[in-house]
């Protein structure tokens, strides 16, 4: 996903961005917990990711800081994908759209 020339790629081992002018990859910190990452929505600063291990994460600062958010109250799996639309968030398990 590409954001104001920062590219982000999800992987099995993490979140990762590039400045595309420099190819210099970096990890992102969202928590110890995270092994890999599925899929990211971005909206302005609010970044939204669940990750393989079933948590899904929420940062408000262009992901300098996460903190783990629960968005169904039966949010045990992983969501094939996310997006933000203005201060909605919906998701998609394959099964049902939240």
């Amino acid at each position: 996903m590409l954001r104001d020339s920062l590219l982000y790629v999800c992987t099995d081992k993490g979140l990762y961005y590039t400045n595309v002018n420099i190819r210099d990859w970096k990890k992102v910190n969202i928590d110890p917990s995270v092994v890999g990452v599925d899929v990211l929505a971005i909206q302005d600063s609010v970044m939204i990711t669940p990750s393989f291990t079933g948590g899904k994460y929420i940062s408000t600062n262009y992901g300098q800081t996460w903190r783990k958010i629960i968005i169904t109250s039966s949010d045990e799996g992983s969501f094939y994908d996310v997006q933000i639309s203005g201060n909605l968030i919906y998701a998609n398990d394959l099964t049902k759209l939240y």
